[in-house]
């Protein structure tokens, strides 16, 4: 064949180091090839270190030559990944395979820590690539395969033209370290609960020990320690049950939980001898009776008690037999907040309810049609709300509505700021508008309100204690003179 440029490529297979049971270590996996003949003999070795993730190129040939394999193909296929040395007498490089003409550089060169050495007319390149790299002219080397092609050419001279001889082989990688063998090492006994320094650790558990030593392209070594674990002389006596609360001497201490509780005795020969006792510790039968729901200033009799604040009572019952018994109860009161929001026209219940009613003040009746959580009207006057909530009912007190005057600063905008903002104690809110009846609101980011609170009449500014927030943003929410206005806080 004329003009034609043959290049050279080695690969291989990744095999992973594992250490199993039957110490089979593959850290690497090597191949050796000898091609052509004579004075233009071709020597090659790959050995892929799945470790390091590196593979190890020995490649000799002719000192008055350039010769190369290329990788995975036994003709010029095109596109081939292929190494080239001692062209010019420069060191190996990375070319991509052009059928019938010659080989292309490729632009980004992989190939690393490259020594060279001449003896008797031959020249030995050693480098190293990675196992896989990002660039797409490389090929990639599998972990499945153990026997790959490979095509070999050298040329007349140093200059890359037509190739002199040029022929086709393969690479068989094997494991050598297969039937490397571990460093068994003699084996140590020792009591139970005691430890021994083993391979560089205290150990306390029986077990075969190993450590693995690795090497870079070269098989590991693996030294392996037997522990045994000699246990003591153990006697369980009977096991002791009390109530809770009560306590008993067990080994010389009063003891009130449940566990298992043990004491060595002192021997002369072989391990210590060990007393085990368990202890179970009878908690009191609980009788958890159903829930009391009342409303506020109620009281319901609870054990023969009037109680009328939200609690978990108890009553503990006596027994000659067994564990005492506790009977509880959940007692509920029912809370109604009746503030009442003043915004122009309107009275705005703050509760959430099943019901509402309000009320005219002056002729304390029924307003009727009037049942939704606001009530608005032109007519001044003093009114209040009835809100019924889980069955429980409670009245606002009177609150003065004057429509005939409403605020006249409809054309000054509402403003307020954050003092100081970030904050991680206290804030101040400062308002532009003076205000009888502004409220603050601080929301986190879920929407949910943690605080709402009212302004002291016609105050500007107000305190308000945040140090209970944890770190993060919330906002801030100003309802004043019929406006709302939004502002964010960070809590640091």
């Amino acid at each position: 064949m004329k003009n034609r440029y043959f290049l050279i490529i080695l690969s291989s297979i990744i095999v992973f180091a594992f250490f199993t049971i039957k110490d089979v270590k593959s850290q690497y996996v090597v191949s050796s090839q000898v091609v052509a003949i004579g004075s233009n003999q071709i020597d090659l070795s790959v050995s892929v270190d799945s470790s390091a993730n590196l593979i190890k190129f020995v490649l000799t040939g002719p000192s008055t030559k350039w010769f190369g394999i290329s990788y995975n193909t036994t003709s010029m296929s095109p596109g081939s990944y292929t190494i080239l040395a001692n062209i010019n007498g420069g060191n190996p490089a990375e070319y991509i395979m052009v059928q019938h003409a010659a080989p292309t550089l490729q632009p980004v060169q992989n190939l690393q820590n490259i020594t060279s050495s001449t003896v008797s007319g031959r020249k030995t390149f050693v480098f190293y690539r990675s196992i896989s790299t990002p660039d797409v002219n490389d090929f990639a080397f599998s972990y499945l395969s153990n026997n790959l092609d490979f095509a070999w050419a050298y040329g007349f001279n140093l200059n890359l033209s037509t190739h002199s001889d040029r022929g086709s082989s393969n690479l068989n990688f094997t494991n050598p370290c297969l039937t490397t063998l571990p460093t068994i090492l003699p084996d140590i006994t020792i009591c139970n609960g005691d430890s021994v320094m083993i391979l560089g650790q205290y150990r306390k558990n029986p077990a075969t020990y190993s450590v693995v030593y690795p090497k870079q392209f070269d098989c590991d070594s693996v030294v392996k320690q037997k522990l045994i674990i000699m246990n003591p002389v153990s006697t369980t006596l009977n096991q002791i049950s009390i109530c809770n609360g009560d306590s008993i001497m067990i080994f010389g201490q009063y003891r009130k939980n449940s566990g298992t509780y043990y004491d060595t005795l002192q021997t002369v020969h072989s391990c210590d001898s060990v007393l085990i006792q368990n202890l179970i510790v009878g908690n009191a039968i609980v009788n958890n009776m159903p829930a009391i729901n009342i409303c506020l200033g109620d009281s319901a009799l609870i054990f023969g008690v009037y109680r009328l604040i939200s609690g978990v009572f108890s009553d503990t019952l006596n027994s000659t037999q067994g564990c005492d018994s506790i009977s509880m109860v959940q007692l509920n009161v029912q809370i109604i907040d009746t503030a009442i929001f003043i915004n122009s026209d309107s009275l705005i219940a703050m509760q959430g309810a099943d019901t509402y009613q309000w009320y005219n003040c002056s002729t304390n009746q029924m307003i009727s049609g009037a049942t939704n959580y606001y009530y608005k009207t032109n007519t001044s006057g003093t009114y209040k709300v009835k809100i019924t909530m889980n069955n429980c009912e409670s009245f606002s007190s009177c609150y003065l509505l004057n429509t005939t005057s409403i605020n006249k600063i409809e054309n000054k905008k509402l403003d307020f700021e954050i003092v100081p903002n970030p904050a991680n104690s206290k804030i101040s809110i400062n308002q532009n508008i003076a205000s009888k009846n502004a409220i603050v609101r601080i929301i986190d980011i879920t929407g949910s309100i943690l605080m709402n609170q009212h302004f002291k009449l016609n105050s500007m500014s107000e305190s308000f204690d945040v140090s209970a927030l944890n770190r993060g943003l919330y906002f801030v929410n100003l309802i004043s003179e019929n406006q709302s206005i939004v502002k964010k806080l960070i809590i640091k």
